[in-house]
């Protein structure tokens, strides 16, 4: 068989596909890059995936490891050459990861049913699916060699006549497992018969030992049998009174039950006049708080009553009183303009200034005018224009002096007017009697303010209160109340509480007797004719007394009863005694047969060592001399021989040395060469045709060693396909060296 390419979605593998080639094959790749995932991907399809594995520590199984990252389900395509033909198997994930397979022809496109989903990876390798992890794939910290049974039945049959059906360990094993079966010290089927002889033997016994123990038993249980019926006769004689008593009772509880009715209903009746409870509770406590809250009203009106305060008089701001606040800042803007006048007159010329500026304009004029008529000979036109200008000053001055004085007069007049008003001798003192006068109308209007409030709220809630009164009378008067207050209403609503109350008692009552009454009523009615009197005297039996000694007959005899019934059934779980003794005789001559076998099976297990210590001289030289010869290749001759025992124990012996050496004297690296050497004979043995899977197996050999490995793969791979997957490229440079 020579794999030709693979195509996975398997674990980090996402539909890659690797080529391959007859020979030696080098993929090389660093961590991580799926080189273990591209070894368990074949294995997986070629014998499939054990859905039924489970982990060991942290290790998971296939299933679950190799998930495919990108979240599809496990898919894969494995092309190969087998037989001369070229066969495609893909593997698809329908109902368990790889479960579902088709082997197909790839030039023709038929199906090859040889290839079943069971058998595949067997009937292409050779060899078992354990077979082919422990021989043809070499991981890197599983190239050792292990004696697994599958193992060492094909290496045993290949160095017999050809045939793979026999193990020794596998054979003896089986042999080992029959005879334990029959006895391994205290247990298999022989210690079990001579148990279960034993135990018949005593079950014997113990029926003997049951019977007698019966027949006391039951010569006790006659006699309080006896006792008991005593007891229960006269038991029942009390009863009989008991009853009498007890139906005088019932008559009696049936007429108070009778009474408690008749006062119920009439409570009822006079209840359905009236609102529930509910409804009587909730108007009750509305009207006490009614009540509460005109109390309280009142109260407030007499210890704090409201009083109007005294309205200002001779306030020349007293029309503020009335006013909204926008005309009243219309009024404040005013009166500011009135306090500016004043301010303003304040500040006018006094009239002898006036006189003054008077006087200066008319000298000035008559100043130009003197000075125009003097000088009229030699100022010519100039004099004209001079006196013009005179005469202009003179009129100007009295126009302004008049003017002036109609201004500051009227100014003045107005002025004085509103001192006058506001009493007032200056601006100043205007200014602060009127910010006082303000702030006694400013006092007023708010006090005034604050008492109109507290009365309209007093008021409100007078009408609030009114409200709530009415509509609470008119609710009551819905109810059939006829109340004409407060008082009236909460009279009427606590009379009917109380008439729910009683008519809670009355029911109570009549559930009581009803329950006492249902007690007894068992107990009615006429006297049944068997119930006559007894004719003995009963007083001197005390009801309780005889109640319990009854009792205690009646639970002293249930363990009795309950013994006899054991002892019965104990006697019939026994079985038959002349069953038993056959049982006996059978068993006996059972174990005399088995002990025979078991005689035989140490015989078969002995002559089968013997022929196996035959067997093994023949097999292990064949292996010994494939593996010793790869050895020396792979130490450049420094060991010429390798040895095995039957446990797979590996000697090695050195070239020119007189003894052999355990692998403990070894150096790792020559450890690592001898299982690759014993690996490869292996392979060589089981499985000639299948391409050989090394796994960074070689990952801890040195250069040199690694050169004359390589140099043995490839001396191989002439003959058979080797695929080596690494993490370095060592390898490679390696062999493009030598080549």
């Amino acid at each position: 068989m020579k794999l030709k390419s693979m195509q996975a979605t398997f674990g980090r593998l996402d539909s890659k596909r690797l080529e391959l080639q007859p020979g030696l094959n080098i993929i090389s790749g660093g961590n991580e890059s799926g080189k273990s995932t591209w070894t368990e991907f074949l294995t997986a399809m070629l014998y499939g995936v054990d859905t039924r594995a489970r982990g060991k520590g942290v290790e998971l199984p296939v299933r679950t490891k190799y998930d495919p990252w990108n979240g599809k389900p496990m898919a894969g395509r494995l092309e190969l050459e087998w037989q001369g033909r070229h066969i495609a198997l893909e593997r698809t994930s329908e109902l368990s990861p790889l479960g579902s397979l088709r082997a197909i022809d790839a030039d023709t496109g038929l199906s090859v049913p040889e290839l079943s989903d069971a058998h595949c990876g067997e009937a292409l390798t050779g060899v078992e699916e354990s077979v082919f992890q422990r021989s043809a794939l070499l991981r890197q910290h599983g190239a050792f060699v292990s004696a697994a049974p599958e193992l060492e039945k094909r290496l045993s049959g290949l160095v017999t006549a050809g045939s793979e059906d026999y193990a020794y360990g596998e054979v003896e094993g089986k042999l080992k497992k029959l005879q334990n079966a029959l006895q391994y010290n205290q247990s298999g089927t022989i210690p079990r018969l001579r148990s279960e002889i034993e135990e018949i033997e005593k079950t014997l016994n113990e029926s003997s030992e049951l019977r007698r123990r019966q027949n006391n038993l039951l010569s006790e249980l006659q006699a309080r049998q006896a006792e008991e019926a005593e007891l229960a006769r006269i038991h029942s004689a009390l009863e009989l009174r008991e009853r009498r008593r007890l139906r005088r009772a019932a008559a009696d509880s049936r007429q108070r039950l009778a009474e408690a009715q008749a006062e119920r209903q009439a409570l009822t009746d006079a209840c359905q006049a009236l609102p529930d409870t509910e409804t009587i509770e909730s108007l009750l406590a509305q009207v006490r708080a009614l009540k509460k809250a005109v109390q309280t009203a009142e109260m407030d009106d007499a210890i704090a009553p409201i009083e109007q305060p005294e309205e200002p008089k001779d306030n020349p701001f007293r029309a503020y009183i009335d006013l909204p606040a926008d005309e009243i800042a219309v009024e404040d803007k005013l009166f500011a303009e009135s306090v500016r006048q004043v301010r303003e007159a304040e500040l006018l010329p006094k009239p002898w200034k006036l006189t003054l500026w008077l006087v200066a304009g008319l000298l000035i004029g008559f100043l130009l005018l003197a000075g125009s008529y003097l000088y009229r000979d030699r100022l010519g036109d100039f004099v004209w224009a001079l006196g013009g200008i005179g005469c202009l000053v003179i009129l100007l001055t009295l126009i302004l002096h008049v003017r002036s004085r109609k201004r500051i007069g009227q100014a003045r007049s107005t002025a004085a007017e509103t001192l006058r008003r506001y009493g007032s001798a200056d601006a100043d003192q205007l200014r602060s009697r009127a910010a006082e006068q303000r702030r006694e109308i400013d006092a007023y209007r708010a006090a005034k303010a604050l008492a109109d409030a507290a009365l309209a709220a007093r008021k409100t809630r007078d009408d609030q209160l009114q409200q709530q009164s009415r509509t609470l009378l008119q609710t009551l008067a819905g109810h059939g109340a006829d109340c004409s207050g407060l008082d009236d209403a909460e009279a009427w609503l606590r009379d009917g509480l109380q008439t729910h109350q009683r008519l809670e008692s009355a029911t109570r009552a009549e559930r009581q007797r009803a329950d006492q009454y249902a007690l007894l009523k068992e107990h009615e009615g006429e006297e049944a004719p068997n119930e006559a009197d007894p004719a003995e005297d009963l007083s001197a039996y005390d009801p309780a007394i005889i109640r319990d000694r009854l009792s205690r007959s009646r639970a002293a005899l249930i363990p009795l009863r309950s013994e006899a019934d054991r002892l019965a059934g104990s006697l019939e779980q026994l079985g038959d005694p002349l069953l038993l003794e056959a049982q006996k005789a059978e068993k006996q001559a059972e174990l005399r047969r088995l002990e025979r076998r078991y005689i035989a099976l140490q015989l078969a297990r002995k002559e089968l060592g013997r022929a196996d210590e035959t067997l093994r001289e023949r097999f292990a030289p064949l292996l010994c001399k494939k593996a010793g010869a790869l050895f020396q290749q792979l130490t450049d001759g420094k060991y010429d021989r390798v040895s095995l025992d039957r446990d797979m124990r590996v000697t090695v012996h050195p070239t020119g040395s007189p003894t052999d050496r355990s692998l403990n004297y070894l150096s790792g690296g020559t450890v690592d060469q001898l299982y690759l050497a014993l690996r490869l004979a292996i392979c060589d043995l089981l499985l000639p045709d299948c391409p050989i899977i090394l796994d960074d197996a070689l990952v801890y050999y040195d250069d040199e060693r690694l050169k004359t490995a390589l140099q043995v793969l490839r001396d191989l791979a002439k003959q058979r396909q080797i695929l080596l997957f690494t993490c370095t490229d060592r390898e490679k440079r390696i062999l493009d060296a030598r080549a």
